[in-house]
């Protein structure tokens, strides 16, 4: 089975890893066989058949079996922020997962934040 990724970004993981990071992840992946198609976005998926077909904004179409879609996100930081929470592409962290506010600690994608009960 042939697995090929299409990427927008100039990178994988764009959203989530720095440029380094996102060249290890890479390599890994190539070394297992997978492939790599940036700088292209999916404009539509159309069932030809029994395939499906996969339609880039250059107007490139490649057939597949399986399309799996993920787009990345990017969070609003801003409650944290104006209520004196570090954050940058996210709520920053130290290695424990706490945040630089006393006894707050941040963990996967954080939904809301409670602070003796009371949300902020």
């Amino acid at each position: 089975m042939k697995l090929t990724f299409e990427v927008g970004s100039k990178q994988v993981l764009s959203q989530n890893v720095d440029a380094e990071c996102a060249a290890i992840i890479q390599r890994r992946l190539e070394s297992r066989g997978v492939s790599f198609l940036f700088g292209r976005d999916v404009q539509a998926i159309n069932k030809e058949g029994d395939k499906t077909c996969v339609v880039t904004g250059s107007g490139e179409e490649l057939v597949a079996d399986l399309v799996v879609v993920g787009k990345g996100l990017r969070p609003n930081t801003g409650l944290v922020a104006r209520n004196g929470v570090k954050v940058n592409r996210g709520i920053l962290v130290d290695e424990s997962m706490r945040m630089n506010v006393e006894n707050i600690f941040a963990a996967g994608e954080v939904l809301g934040l409670f602070i003796g009960g009371a949300a902020l």
